[in-house]
């Protein structure tokens, strides 16, 4: 330590150390806790030990200390001598240094730079996964508390602290209450929890088992329609439970939910549920449901950890009533009614019946559960009344009958009791079946005059057996007696006249009177014949085997029963007759005495009264009628053939029937009256249906009321349908094929009838109970009050026709279901929810079928892109596909263009159209709110515009917009707006194809206009780009290894071929993926190869020539044309015509395929300077270049040759020239022979045959900058992309020859590159060495697009380039800065997709022009609109016919029309006109199928009245006081719209008025008559051949005008008064005048023909450089000459002179110099 002296003043304390600070000797500062001096001059480094620890230390230290910091904090420099707090432990800091990043792993890692200082205690509460412990932190686990001896991180919530039991020591145990166990918790040594009726504690650490229980699980799904139910399930082994917490509303029976088995604790699929519905109730709450499913078998409750625990103390709990899907523990105590039960064993609650083998009964209990049925469970302790006797259960059991002696120990008996039940009988009716009369113990009947308890249950046991009583035994005979007595039975009788008929029984004790004797029975008999008649009994005088005189009567009497009437004969004998039947009257016979006989009978009339009696002898006289009508009804049909055709004539009264009612075959039912005859469901019945009809069946004159049920769940279309049953309905027979119940001759007729229910049916009509006959019923003056119900309701096939039948109050008035059909007259609708409603169709029927045929079409040119002279683009809406070939049809204003489409023109995986899709609501598609703007610009650059001053928009409105020129100067070209300046409307724009600065143009190669002006017409619209199509790179083997330089690519037959050629090598590939050996080819070093029309040829230096038509065999044409230095060859399609060039200067011309060529020497041949090194044909024009650019030009096909532009100039030598994607590339590298610098790029034209022709200067563009330094030894294309490679590998692409960006760098040196086609485009890179195998790339293009906007929505989206490679759709995305609503499109793919023609001429003064196509392809188009075509038509369908689209679920469309019907069935093809029309999303894709219905539900009405509809039943419509001040019940207010209801197909046809007047006929037709104002739905009109239309009260211009046509005309060739024009008509005519002449007007600029005047020039615009302008007549130029002009004419004026000396030996001697000699 340095000495610290007092007499050294110069030292000075400077604080805390800081770094990069300056210190001198003597400076005194503290760093940590010690204190140190400077001992050299120095600038403090970033870390203080670096100078103290210097070879020349920079401090020395003056004083130690410890200074606190804390507690230990991470990433933290700690100096030497710092104490920090960690755990329970304070540590010195012994080594400098920066702290661990993590928190978790403290002072771990750093041991060595730390010694303990001080030890304590450091409080840490509750043990917590996965934390830093450090030594000495004390912590609670479970019941204890530990101390941590070693530092760690703890291990898992699941480990426990006992995973690192070693790092701790126990302080203290004690017991830790966790209260009642639950699962999927964490429990830790000591942990006490109350468990069931047991407390128990934990042994070891562990997570308890989860619960089998899962309350409503989350991802239940499923086609279920309603709402609100809720659920738990719960597992037992591998079973699952379900119960229903809540049944929610709206549910149908047989839906399904499905729940992942991942959400019950186990996996999917293994465990996962399927739910059924079974049963529901009236409001579709769900009342009982079926669970199926396999559950992981898993156990829960303590019971699953058993071992884990011990029991601390045994005790109970009560847990109440047994309850299912509860789980009950040992201990637990539950009610189980009526005892109290104790759990043995746990276990889950999975049957409404206890199982009693899982408890103890703990406190018996006794429970009355009232008279003993066999299907109940009764519990132990029960106790019931079974007869009069009362048992208790002694076991719990089900069907166990109870008796007095009881085998099973089931029942005990406690109280022996007593039921009457009359007298004794041996059967009784059930169900109209005859059935013994069940006895049980107890029950007490009178037998004669004796009473007799039952003592075992019997049933038909004679109890006359008189064993005597004796209570609680039941042996040895069922019946014992109880009391013995006398029963005065009246007039003695044969047979029983009540109740069940046949023999009448009697039993001892029964008393009885016979012509007023009186006689006691004494042994029981039947009465089945003359012998038992008391006066005929007897054994002895008095006495016989049943019977014994009791009293005498008066001798002389012979009346034996009620009604008897006394007579004698004529001698004087007495004579008894006896009372007729009801209805007879006394008659007189010829002998005088009385008898007998009916009453006004009519045969097969009948009658029925109150009054009457339902007997078979009964109903046929007025006075002596049925009873009842259905009595009736089936009196007549159990005899048809005899008692039909009938009438049944029904008398005022009230009758409560029995129900059903059928109505006999030619049968009437004839009320007095309809007030006073009233028929009602007998109690019990009113759910049934009341009158089943049959064939000409009647029912007339009477009300019908009483029936009642309740309105079912909603369906899909959102009606109910009612419980209860129909008041008239058809009779179902025994079936469907049951032909008796059929109507084949006469409808039922129902007339002047009223019916009066409650959600029930008044008429129903249901064609599904009849498989044939007519299934009819008519109506007249039939009136329904419904209250909630159906008024009339026709199904099936069902047929009816109503004329005045009115409903009231119905849930629905009128209802056509499933085909039914109701002709309905003078009726109506009143109140109620729905008027008429028809609903689906004929579900039997065979319908019609189609499919669509969206391809009827060939592809469609949308616009034809010109510079007001020449074409340059198409742009298609659709761009087709499958084409190989085509024709265009250009029409216009110009003249002399011609473009061919062949195979080369398509593109495969290409865009052949982008689809506006609808937003899926009522709005149409096209989304709302893009920009378009237009106007004149100012001026411009190469990289900006300046918009005119008028142009309104912000720059945030502005910049990212796309920006065309449309006309102009520039037009064609388009950018991205990058900047924009509000102040001067300046924007800077950038290509889309790699965001830098300038413009491009729609076809590239043309060249770009840097200097616009205001000829300059713009659009600002929204941006569209597409995903780029997939690259891949891959490799395939090749069979034959070798240099391959060259290649090419032909479309031999119908497949795409590729050629790779070397030195008497070749390969062949159709695919790019397999490669077979060429055969054939000769040995040379070949430098050129085509691939043409019909063959590939082949050139090379030495003369040597080949050709092969498809690529695989070779033939050696040399002979044929001759030794010569060949430099290339091109096909020429035009003149279909081989040109081969040599560097000679001699071109070679075949016709024939290279069989023979003819020669010309183009230009002359020095010998040794090669003259032509390279050929190019295409667009009809065949350019030949030297290596210098000089080029020469030949349109006939090589015949005559013109020297040409140089392309680019001195600066470049010509590296490749090829024509491919219809334009002429040139490769060029920096000449070496002048002084300039130029960078390697491409030179590119769209030159065509016509250009050439007309001497115009063939344009060379210079391309972009590329993204290598090249050179480039070769560029090809494929589908749209083009891609060039340099020596080195560098491959380029591009979409349009002039913008370049890199794509990859490949590993070799390179000579060329081959592009081929197949699913898409593919290149072959050429390698310069030897090839073992081939690298494929594959690389489609984009597409390029315009979107077109009108009135803010985009109406089309253009194609301009239909792109290539797309496997899948592309991604399309809009972009405008401006719009409100997103228009959704979707990008539909295609191979055979026309892109840009091949133009031999482009044409001249084209301004209008228009475009069509005609090949062997088409255009897949969806159908939009009202008329589609249709194809594969089985049959051919009728107006009004519904028409179905597969896919479409909730859209049904009518057919309107049928015409252009072609074919024979079953496949026609035919245009469809429909309703309503197409939109965006809902047209449907090619061949989907369609299915055409005619047997649909429909509800025609004529003069229909509908009347506050919507106001519900009788309650809600709340009538009288609805017309009052109280008005319409809140949520029941009038609703038009629910007069008719259409669903599913249904119809309903109507001419109807309302309550406030209005006519109506359908949707058609609208008067209102308090406003008069009339209404025509015009789209549901076909307005065709329509010849006038009069607008009626609308004057135009002063007088009334007939407005007959709408026109598009641009002509107005018309000249009418007649004829309105379009506003797109208007615009183009008066461009077209102001284009051609015709008006005045200031413009910038102007055109006559190819002549055109801006500013201050004219010019030939055709021919811009070398056109002519002729001025064939005197001109008077008032102004006078300048410049050249002037010039000129002063050098043609002068005189020469021979003294002209221009330094030259020769212009003095030359006379040819036009100076003489």
């Amino acid at each position: 330590m340095a000495d610290f002296r007092i007499d050294r003043i110069r030292f000075r304390w400077r604080g805390d150390w800081s770094a990069n600070t300056l210190y001198v000797k003597d400076d005194v500062l503290r760093y940590g806790a010690k204190v140190f001096v400077c001992v050299n001059v120095h600038t403090s480094d970033t870390n203080f030990y670096n100078d103290l620890n210097n070879s020349t230390p920079k401090w020395s230290q003056m004083m130690d200390g410890q200074s606190w910091t804390g507690a230990w904090q991470p990433s933290t420099f700690y100096k030497i001598g710092e104490l920090v707090k960690v755990g329970g432990l304070i540590y010195k800091c012994i080594e400098g240094h920066i702290s661990n990043a993590s928190v978790s792993n403290g002072v771990l890692g750093d041991e060595l730079k730390w010694v303990y200082f001080a030890r304590g205690e450091d409080w840490q509460s509750i043990w917590t996964p996965a934390t830093l412990y450090n030594v000495d932190q004390t912590v609670i686990y479970g019941g204890s508390i530990w101390k941590c001896n070693t530092a760690h991180t703890s291990g898992s919530a699941d480990d426990g602290l006992q995973f690192n039991a070693s790092y701790w020591d126990q302080y203290s145990r004690s017991d830790n209450f966790r209260s009642d166990w639950t699962a999927n918790t964490l429990y830790y040594p000591d942990d006490v929890v109350y468990y069931g009726g047991t407390v128990f504690r934990c042994k070891t650490g562990h997570r308890s088992a989860t619960s089998n229980k899962f309350i409503n699980p989350t991802n239940a799904y499923g086609g279920a329609s309603g709402t609100g139910f809720q659920f738990f399930i719960f597992k037992v082994g591998a079973t699952y439970n379900i119960q229903i917490t809540n049944g929610g509303s709206t549910y149908l029976a047989s839906e399904t939910f499905t729940i992942l088995g991942t959400a019950l604790g186990g996996a999917t699929p293994a465990n996962d549920v399927s739910m059924v519905i079974n049963t529901v109730d009236g409001g579709g709450a769900i009342t009982s449901i079926g669970v199926n499913g396999v559950a992981n078998d898993s156990n829960d409750g303590l019971e699953a950890n058993n071992g884990q625990w011990e029991t601390v103390f045994t005790g109970i709990r009560y847990r109440g009533d047994y309850t299912v899907g509860e789980r009950y523990s040992a201990g637990e105590l539950v009610r189980w009614s009526p005892g109290m039960w104790q759990v043995t064993t746990g276990h889950w609650a999975t049957s409404a019946t206890m199982v009693e083998s899982n408890f103890n009964l703990w406190v018996p209990g006794l429970e009355f559960e009232s008279i003993w049925t066999v299907t109940q469970y009764y519990q132990q302790g029960d106790v019931i009344l079974y007869g009069g006797y009362t048992y208790v259960a002694l076991k719990s059991n089900i069907g166990v009958t109870p008796a007095v002696t009881d085998a099973s120990a089931t029942w005990e008996l406690q109280v022996v009791g007593y039921t009457f039940q009359g007298e004794w009988k041996s059967t009784y009716l059930v169900n109209d079946a005859v059935e013994p009369f069940p006895y049980k113990t107890g029950d007490v009947v009178r037998a004669g005059g004796d009473l007799y308890i039952a003592v075992k249950d019997n049933a038909s046991v004679d109890p006359s057996t008189r064993v005597v009583y004796d209570e609680g035994t039941d042996s040895p005979f069922p019946w014992q007696l109880l009391v013995t007595g006398n029963a005065f039975k009246g007039p003695w009788k044969e047979t029983n006249l009540g109740g069940v008929s046949g023999e009448q029984t009697y039993f001892p004790g029964d008393v009885v009177t016979v012509a007023g004797t009186l006689y006691k029975c004494i042994l029981k008999h039947e009465a089945n014949s003359s012998d038992a008649k008391p006066p005929l009994d007897f054994e002895s005088e008095n006495v016989g085997p049943y019977w014994i005189l009791v009293a005498t009567g008066h001798t002389p009497n012979v009346l034996e029963y009620p009604g008897d009437i006394k007579t004698q004969n004529d001698d004087s004998t007495r004579l008894r007759i006896g009372i007729g039947a009801s209805g007879q009257v006394l008659k007189v016979g010829s002998n005088n005495i009385p008898f007998w006989e009916d009453f006004d009978v009519t045969p097969k009339v009948y009658y029925v009264s109150p009054d009457g009696i339902d007997d078979q002898t009964k109903g046929i006289q007025l006075a002596a009628p049925f009873k009842t009508i259905k009595f009736a009804c089936d009196f007549i049909n159990s005899d048809l053939a005899a008692r039909s055709p009938a009438t049944v004539f029904i008398k005022t009264g009230l009758y409560q029937e029995i129900l059903p009612i059928t109505v006999p075959r030619d049968t009437a039912l004839v009320g007095d009256e309809l007030r006073s005859t009233e028929v009602k469901p007998a109690a019990g019945y009113e759910t049934s249906n009341m009158f089943y009809v049959n064939n000409g069946s009647g029912i007339r004159n009477m009300s019908l009321s009483g029936l009642s049920g309740t309105l079912g769940p909603i369906n899909e279309y959102g009606t109910k349908r009612p419980t209860g049953g129909a008041f008239v309905s058809l009779n179902p027979g025994s079936g469907a094929s049951d032909a008796a119940a059929w109507i084949t001759t006469r409808s039922c007729y129902v007339q002047n009838v009223s019916t009066f229910g409650t959600g029930c049916v008044g008429l129903k009509v249901d064609g599904d109970l009849h498989n044939g006959g007519n299934r009819s019923i008519v109506a007249n003056d039939f009136t329904q009050v419904i209250d909630q119900g159906i008024g009339f309701w026709v199904n099936g096939e069902g047929k009816s026709e109503l004329v005045s039948v009115f409903t009231y109050y119905c849930h629905i008035g009128y209802l056509a279901t499933s085909g039914g059909k109701v002709r309905a007259t003078n009726g109506n609708n009143s109140y109620g929810d729905w008027g008429s409603v028809a609903e689906g169709v004929t579900p039997t029927e065979t319908p019609i079928t189609a499919k669509f045929n969206n391809r009827t079409q060939e592809a469609q040119i949308d616009a034809v892109y010109n510079d007001e002279n020449e074409i340059f683009a198409f742009a298609y809406d659709h761009a087709g596909q499958d084409y190989t070939s085509a024709t265009i049809t250009i029409a216009g204003s110009g003249e002399g263009a011609s473009g061919v489409i062949n195979y080369e023109n398509t593109r495969d995986g290409a865009v052949n159209k982008i689809r506006l899709l609808g937003p899926g609501d009522s709005t149409p598609a096209g989304g709302a709110g893009y920009t378009s703007k237009s106007g004149p610009a100012i001026t411009g650059t190469a990289t900006s515009i300046q918009l005119n001053a008028q142009f309104q928009g912000t720059s945030a409105q502005t910049v990212g917009q796309r920006i065309y020129i449309w006309e102009g100067t520039g037009r064609g070209q388009y950018g991205i707006i990058d900047s924009f300046n509000e102040l001067t409307k300046e924007c800077t724009v950038k290509k889309e194809f790699d965001n830098t600065p300038g413009w491009q143009h729609f076809l590239g190669g043309f060249a770009i206009e840097t200097a616009l002006d205001p000829s300059t017409k713009y659009f600002i619209e929204p941006r569209i780009q597409f995903s780029e199509p997939p690259y891949s790179t891959s490799s395939a083997s090749i069979p034959l290894s070798g240099d391959y330089l060259l290649g090419a690519s032909r479309r031999v037959s119908s497949t795409n071929v590729t050629i790779l050629l070397g030195n008497g090598r070749g390969l062949r590939s159709v695919d790019s993926s397999n490669w077979t050996v060429a055969n054939g080819i000769p040995t040379q070093d070949w430098n050129s190869l085509v691939g043409g029309k019909n063959n590939f040829m082949a050139t090379s230096s030495t003369g040597g020539l080949a050709r092969s038509q498809d690529g695989a065999n070779w033939s050696d044409l040399s002979g044929n044309i001759g030794a010569d230095i060949f430099k290339g060859c091109a096909w020429e399609d035009v003149s279909s015509q081989w040109v081969v060039v040599s560097s000679t200067g001699v071109v070679y011309i075949s016709g024939d395929e290279g069989n023979t060529w003819s020669s010309q020497q183009v230009e002359p041949y020095d010998g040794s300077t090669a003259v032509f090194s390279k050929i190019a044909a295409g667009n009809g024009l065949i350019v030949i270049s030297n290596d210098y650019g000089q080029t020469w030009e030949s349109v006939d096909g090589g015949t005559t040759w013109e020297l040409a532009a140089n392309i680019g100039g001195d600066r470049y030598i010509v590296q490749h020239l090829s024509f491919t994607g219809d334009k002429f590339i040139a490769s060029v590298q920096d000449s070496p022979f002048d002084d300039s610098t130029s960078v390697n790029k491409f030179f590119v034209s769209n030159a065509n045959a016509a250009q050439s022709s007309t001497s115009a200067i063939t344009v060379w563009t210079e391309s972009e900058t590329p993204p290598h330094t090249g050179p480039y030894t070769a560029v090809t294309s494929s589908q749209g992309t083009f891609l060039a490679i340099t020596v080195n590998g560098e491959v380029a692409y591009s979409y349009d020859a002039v913008s370049w960006k890199q794509l990859t760098t490949l590993s070799g040196t390179y000579s060329g590159i081959v592009g081929g086609r197949f699913n898409g485009g593919y290149f072959v890179p050429l390698k310069s060495t030897t090839m073992s195998d081939v690298t494929v790339l594959k690389k489609g293009s984009p597409p390029l697009a315009r979107v077109i906007t009108n009135a803010g929505k985009v109406s089309k989206v253009q194609l301009l380039d239909t792109g290539s490679g797309y496997a899948t759709a592309p991604t399309v995305t809009i972009t405008d800065n401006v719009n409100i609503t997103d228009v959704a499109v979707e990008a539909r793919i295609a191979s055979g997709v026309l892109s840009q023609p091949t133009f031999t001429n482009r044409g001249t003064g084209f301004i209008n022009v228009s475009a069509t196509i005609d090949g062997d392809g088409f255009a897949d188009e969806f159908q939009l609109g009202k008329v589609v075509q249709i194809k594969e038509l089985s049959r051919e369908p009728g107006p009004g016919d519904l028409l179905y689209i597969n896919g479409i679920e909730d859209q049904i469309y009518r057919v309107t029309q049928i015409t252009k019907v072609t074919g024979s069935v079953p496949n026609l093809t035919a245009q469809f006109r429909i309703s309503p029309s197409l939109k965006s999303n809902e047209s449907p894709g090619h061949d989907t199928t369609i299915t055409i219905r005619q047997q649909y539900s429909q509800v025609r009405l004529t003069g229909h009245d509908f009347l506050d509809i919507g106001t519900g039943g009788v309650t809600t419509t709340n009538y009288p006081e609805l017309y009052t001040n109280a008005g319409f019940t809140e949520g029941y207010e009038y609703q038009a719209n629910r007069e008719t209801s259409n669903n599913g197909g249904g119809r309903v046809f109507y001419t109807s008025t309302d309550q406030n007047g209005n006519f109506r006929v359908g949707e058609l037709f609208i008067v209102e008559q308090a406003t008069g104002i009339v209404t025509l739905n015009a789209d549901l009109f076909n307005l065709q051949g329509l010849s006038e239309l009069a607008l009626g009260g609308v004057v135009l211009g002063g007088t009334e005008v007939v407005i007959r046509e709408f026109s598009t005309d641009p002509t107005m060739a018309a000249n009418s008064d007649n004829v309105v024009p379009t506003q797109k008509a208007i615009l183009t005519y008066i461009g077209s005048r102001v284009s051609g002449g015709g008006a005045n007007l200031n413009v910038s600029g102007f055109r006559a023909g190819q002549i055109k005047v801006r500013n201050k020039e004219i010019f030939n615009e055709a021919f811009p450089e070398t056109g002519q302008i002729v001025i064939d007549r005197i001109a008077n130029l008032n102004g006078g000459f300048s410049g050249s002009l002037l010039a000129l004419n002063f050098f043609t004026g002068g005189t020469a002179s021979t003294e002209l000396n221009e330094g030259d030996p020769a212009s003095a001697i030359d006379s040819s110099n036009g100076y003489g000699e």
